[in-house]
């Protein structure tokens, strides 16, 4: 037997001693909580197996837990569901590199930053809010398809209809959301790293999801797979935030883009979103 084998079978043996300590220390009802849990769904673009997923939700979740702050919130005039949370510790520093630069410009002018002498970590830590949203679809949108694409784009001009309305209102604060199509920076500086939006999804409100190829969907708890979800993120203060959401409501500028999602000719062909 060579030296790497034997190195392999001795590192094997030991994982199993570990696992079976660790197995035995916990009831059996602990292990299976965690195992159902929505947080340990599949994570995008699967790479191991459930062990893998379960133990970093579970170091996710134990770094410092997702603080949600507005409860899921219906907007009539746009059909958009929102909430509001605080990140978590991993998930606020995955945010931070797919946004980095923008960041980074917004620490140095924001009166709460750099000019107050507040660390950049601490600047996020303190002030970055996680807005998912959601939008009811007619197609399942786990199915590949003319239609269900040209759904998504119109549902993407939904989403950005209503930012175009929130985020000058969120001024002179930063905002931006993870685009649905490239997972970087939709209206900044887009960087190399991706955001994982179902990851995201699933560490912030603790939905379920399941795997769809090599990849998996969010199941939304009312729509199930007849959902599009895009996370919008802001350093604005929670007051600027939902003065910001009153305004989005009463906005006239709506009608169009309703209008054109309601209208959809779901006969046509599309790319994908």
């Amino acid at each position: 037997m060579s030296a790497a084998a034997a190195a392999a079978v001795i590192y094997y043996l030991v994982y199993r001693k570990v696992k079976q300590r660790d197995a035995a220390a916990e009831p059996a009802a602990a292990v299976v909580a965690d195992v159902e849990s929505p947080a340990c769904g599949v994570v995008m673009c699967m790479t191991g197996g459930a062990e893998v997923k379960i133990e970093r939700a579970k170091s996710k979740a134990a770094s410092s837990p997702c603080i949600q702050i507005v409860v899921p919130t219906s907007s009539t005039s746009w059909r958009i569901e929102y909430s509001v949370h605080k990140p978590s510790r991993l998930l606020r520093a995955d945010i931070t590199l797919v946004f980095r630069p923008d960041l980074e410009a917004a620490h140095k002018a924001d009166a709460r930053g750099a000019p107050a002498g507040v660390a950049f970590d601490e600047f996020i830590a303190a002030h970055l809010l996680a807005i998912p949203t959601w939008q009811p679809s007619e197609h399942d949108l786990s199915e590949i398809s003319a239609p269900v694409n040209l759904e998504r784009r119109g549902l993407l001009r939904n989403f950005d209809s209503w930012a175009a309305v929130l985020r000058p209102a969120l001024a002179p604060y930063w905002s931006d959301c993870s685009c649905p199509m490239e997972g970087t920076a939709r209206y900044g500086t887009p960087t190399s790293a991706i955001y994982n939006e179902l990851e995201g999804l699933t560490t912030l409100l603790r939905y379920d999801s399941i795997p769809i190829g090599c990849c998996g969907i969010v199941l939304h708890p009312q729509w199930h797979r007849r959902a599009y979800p895009v996370t919008l993120f802001t350093l604005a203060p929670l007051e600027t935030l939902q003065s910001a959401f009153a305004l989005a409501e009463s906005s006239e500028g709506q009608t169009d883009a309703r209008r054109d999602h309601e209208s959809l000719s779901y006969t046509s062909a599309g790319g994908c979103v």
